[in-house]
């Protein structure tokens, strides 16, 4: 099961629906009023949170219709969009015994409208969908093979995890190329496919073991008119995933471990301009430290009959 079917799921209420006018997907939409012909079914997926084998999603999916300028038409906007509302959780239900994925028990319908910005009234639901993740390296599209041994770098370092990034960015076929940094540069003109824009957040160490929080943004370009959002909602999403699945395998292979277990998806949109929108993957990445002072590159003083000297790394004997 992918978010994309799951929006193919949901879209489908929306259009078999005899209540339902239009369907739209995404973070924001904008609705035109005047061309409104019936009632809007309108959602976007709130962050995702991966834990372990399991994605957990959460849409909002509002219904909704125009408000009569004198308001004359309140309650019966209200419930309508209230049975409508319930309708899609029975369709939702019902899909779950037939679909690889699981709902929560509970789901929230409010209502909403009457706002200065908004000509809308009607109800949203929120809805918890959970469903396998499965880290399978197999399943990710590259174009050739990724090789996580070229590069000599410790491997809890970040240059290492650089490596890692650049070489999914240069293998996995959705994917222009990668930058690292807080600030980012990109020139829309010269993309022709996704971008991963990746930082580093904060480390700690305990007990030998570090621990360093990263995010990956992967972004892509949004039309003027924003009508490729879903796609690109959908593909980042897919390439942020099968990001994750590859960070697993590899981490097998170089001796760091993926915390499964401090993982989160987030879409986002107007970063770094109005002209993209994707997803941030939030993730975690453990490495057993070696504490041996050997490895590390740096001076010392030691004595013998001649009298003090330093030496260690990239050092000249210095006679005291």
């Amino acid at each position: 099961m992918t978010l994309n079917e799951l929006i193919y799921i949901i879209e489908t209420f929306g259009v078999d629906s005899r209540q339902i006018w239009k369907t739209y997907f995404g973070v924001r939409e904008t609705v035109d009023t005047e061309q409104s012909n019936g009632m809007v079914q309108w959602f976007h997926v709130e962050p995702t949170s991966v834990i372990g084998n399991s994605l957990n999603a959460t849409f909002k999916v509002s219904f909704m219709d125009v408000l009569n300028n004198d308001q004359s038409n309140e309650l019966d906007i209200l419930s309508d969009t209230q049975d409508v509302a319930e309708g899609f959780l029975a369709y939702m239900y019902n899909e779950e015994e037939y679909a690889n994925f699981n709902i929560s028990e509970r789901a929230n319908i409010s209502w909403f409208g009457g706002g200065d910005d908004s000509d809308y009234f009607g109800h949203t639901v929120d809805i918890s969908i959970e469903i396998p993740f499965e880290y399978n390296y197999c399943e990710i599209p590259f174009s050739g093979a990724a090789d996580s041994t070229g590069s000599e770098s410790r491997r809890d370092s970040i240059k290492y995890l650089s490596f890692i990034v650049d070489e999914f960015a240069e293998n996995y076929i959705s994917v222009n190329h990668s930058q690292f940094g807080r600030k980012i540069d990109i020139d829309s003109s010269d993309m022709d496919g996704q971008i991963i824009w990746w930082y580093v957040n904060d480390g700690q160490v305990e007990n030998s073991l570090s621990s360093y929080n990263y995010s990956a943004i992967f972004l892509d370009i949004l039309n003027n008119d924003s009508s490729n959002e879903g796609d690109v909602y959908s593909d980042t999403f897919k390439s942020a995933k099968d990001f994750l699945g590859y960070l697993h395998f590899i981490g097998h292979t170089s001796g760091f471990e993926l915390d499964r277990e401090e993982v989160s998806i987030t879409p986002t949109k107007n970063l770094p301009t109005s002209d993209y929108a994707g997803y941030r993957v939030d993730f975690t990445i453990n490495t057993q430290m070696d504490f041996t002072l050997s490895n590390v590159p740096m001076y010392q003083c030691l004595a013998n009959e001649d009298g003090l000297f330093i030496t260690g790394y990239d050092a000249k004997r210095i006679q005291v």
